[in-house]
């Protein structure tokens, strides 16, 4: 069974270039002219009379013709001769045992081309996207920079049929559309082309996570995926060089602290038996209770919302609103590829969807470590469209490697980050979710003492000068913590 563990969007470093270029298309010759050059192509080389009575010309009719075939550069004639140009020569073909010209109509054209700059694939409008400072960039090598437009030049000319049927839509089989010469081109924007990956594991065999295209369009468009290990590299390349804890302290941990009914039973000799963990989820669907599920993955990917809003449509109606007043959200970054996508910010907003307006302050608080301000600008950047209120936090809850998304009353969903020297920056996400009051109860009291432990917090995630009272902590949290006490 594959189980999806995480979504993430990278960046991959492109540019767009400005081409000019000839375009050559083959045409038919009005009768009369085709007539004329084949008769030429027989007689290699005849008076201008002879082919006046060979075709019945006038004299003007003749002379219009001509000049016609002279601007063309298919014939060369003075007063006593008349003989193709080589260029004219050069259009016969052999079709049928017969001689028969081909010719072809030039046109210069000009486009705003775009390229990744590892492979130089054409980027197609299906393909093109908007950047999010929440992406991860690609690290490319440095020969990728290299001689940029001459790669450009080199990709234009290899993927032209591609370029017309994709970008201009021209239908290539019909249209006889072919590059004839590349005039100039010239560099403009950089860009950031999204590209979105799933992180799955093989519950049979948990050695390491393997990597697929989210989006359908990308398998077609990087055939020998290139690309994708490129992005296999990048982030195995920044993995974390240990391990932050002893893997079984930090899960009896966070099962202590956060009541997981269901995680220690597949603790064992210091190791997590993962692939019976896998198999039983599979054969339970994640079921625990009626008002409980587990969790493997990050809970904004698409299994594990559709388990959460199905917990809380079956508790509250899936047409009603929540008696929410707002929720913290609470991770221990530290590296991992968490959050990275726009599947986070599609499931806060969704969660948000379903609170009561009339319940204040309706907001969901990100409680994420940061260590300085710094930190804190470099953190509010990569997460600030998922439209959340941060929070620095200075200890975790529990550990490390512990999650938690806590509505008061309720829901409560937790995880533990479980890490693996051959996972990267990958963790593997294990946890559950529950609207049952009585399991809300029991972990509550445990959020709310670590909340209000001075040491927790910090405000490396607050403007400058900000008022005590305009303080998230003091806005937000508390309120919600009166909600929950």
């Amino acid at each position: 069974m594959d189980i999806v563990l995480n979504e993430v969007t990278y960046s991959l470093p492109s540019r767009s270039f400005l081409i000019d270029f000839s375009l050559s298309q083959k045409r038919q010759l009005p009768v009369v002219k085709e007539f004329v050059v084949r008769y030429l192509f027989i007689q290699k080389m005849v008076e201008p009379d002879l082919i006046a009575g060979f075709f019945g010309f006038s004299m003007s009719e003749l002379y219009n013709v001509l000049d016609d075939l002279s601007e063309e550069r298919l014939i060369e004639w003075d007063s006593n001769t008349v003989k193709l140009t080589q260029y004219a020569l050069e259009r016969f073909e052999e079709f049928d045992g017969k001689a028969v010209p081909r010719f072809f109509e030039v046109s210069d054209e000009k486009d705003v081309i775009k390229f990744d700059l590892l492979s130089y694939r054409l980027i197609t409008e299906r393909s093109d996207g908007s950047y999010s400072p929440s992406n991860i960039e690609v690290k490319l090598p440095e020969d990728a920079y290299k001689n940029s437009i001459l790669k450009a030049q080199t990709a234009f000319d290899e993927q032209f049929v591609e370029y017309l049927e994709k970008i201009k839509q021209v239908d290539v089989f019909n249209d006889s559309s072919e590059l004839y010469k590349i005039n100039s081109t010239v560099q403009k924007d950089e860009l950031m082309l999204p590209i979105k990956v799933s992180y799955f594991i093989d519950s049979e065999s948990v050695s390491h996570p393997y990597i697929e295209y989210a989006d359908s369009w990308m398998d077609d468009w990087d055939k020998d995926k290139d690309i994708l290990a490129e992005i296999n590299k990048s982030v195995n390349e920044e993995s974390r060089k240990c391990i932050s804890q002893d893997q079984e302290v930090a899960a009896r941990e966070y099962i202590e602290q956060n009541i997981d009914p269901i995680l220690d039973r597949y603790i064992s000799n210091g190791s997590i038996n993962y692939v019976e963990l896998f198999r039983d989820y599979e054969a339970s669907q994640g079921i625990i209770d009626i008002k409980t599920r587990m969790l493997v993955g990050n809970l904004y990917i698409k299994e594990n919302k559709k388990k959460i809003f199905s917990l809380l449509n079956d508790e509250y109606g899936d047409k009603n609103k929540i008696p929410a007043k707002g929720g913290i959200w609470n991770v221990w970054t530290d590296h991992k590829i968490w959050g990275r996508t726009i599947e986070m910010e599609n499931f806060i907003r969704d969660i948000k969807s379903k609170f009561d307006s009339r319940y204040k302050p309706g907001k969901i608080v990100l409680c994420l470590s940061v260590d300085s301000i710094k930190e804190g600008f470099e953190l509010e950047q990569i997460y600030k469209r998922a439209d959340l209120p941060l929070q620095g936090i200075s200890v975790p809850y529990v550990n490390t490697q512990t999650e938690i998304f806590w509505i008061p009353n309720v829901l409560f969903a937790c995880l533990c980050h479980f890490e693996d020297s051959n996972f990267g920056n990958q963790t593997i996400p294990i946890g559950y979710v529950t609207t049952d009051p009585n399991r809300i109860a029991q972990v509550e009291t445990n959020i709310i003492n670590w909340v209000r432990d001075k040491s927790t917090m910090n405000d490396h995630f607050e403007r400058r000068g900000v008022k005590e009272d305009k303080k998230i902590f003091n806005k937000i949290i508390l309120k919600l913590l009166d909600d929950g006490a």
